[in-house]
């Protein structure tokens, strides 16, 4: 919306150039790199470094803050790289968006969240998606590209094709 021209090479190039060139001082950077990993089907980068946000809110890898308290940002970030990466959940436009990636290492995902007074919930494996949205009026759901008008209140099961 800045109108810069922006796409995922420049993505792509940007990763690679930062992330070897980036000290980690904070532990919320790695949560900003392990979601672009993700955006740019790097699953097992994406992974370690997943790994190594939820570390950090249970080690003092920091050399001191573990004992000042949680990192609540770090939490709400693992639960960001969850739902926007691995479920590939973006709002946009009027519709909810998911490109679904798993980890290698999971089965399935499931969760809830609050979207326009409807609580929505979403489960996936590898092979399936559900969806149940509680709520009114109806709502699109773009799945890998495929729009989708599921119906209200009812879990309804949508194959997902291999991306």
């Amino acid at each position: 919306r800045l109108r810069y021209p922006f796409n995922k090479d420049m993505m792509r190039k940007n990763y690679e150039y930062y992330i070897k060139r980036t000290s980690h001082g904070s532990t919320m950077s790695k949560i900003v790199y392990c979601h672009v990993a993700q955006r740019l089907k790097k699953p097992k980068e994406a992974w370690r470094l997943f790994i190594d946000v939820l570390r950090s809110d249970l080690h003092d890898v920091q050399g001191g803050t573990t004992p000042e308290g949680i990192h609540c940002c770090v939490m709400g970030g693992s639960l960001n790289i969850v739902s926007r990466g691995f479920a590939g959940l973006r709002l946009r436009e009027g519709k909810i968006i998911l490109e679904p990636r798993l980890p290698a290492k999971w089965q399935s995902l499931k969760f809830k969240f609050l979207y326009r007074g409807m609580w929505i919930t979403i489960g996936c494996t590898r092979s399936q998606l559900s969806l149940l949205v509680e709520g009114q009026t109806g709502i699109p759901f773009e799945i890998n590209g495929k729009l989708h008008y599921p119906p209200l209140n009812r879990t309804v099961k949508i194959p997902l094709h291999k991306t």
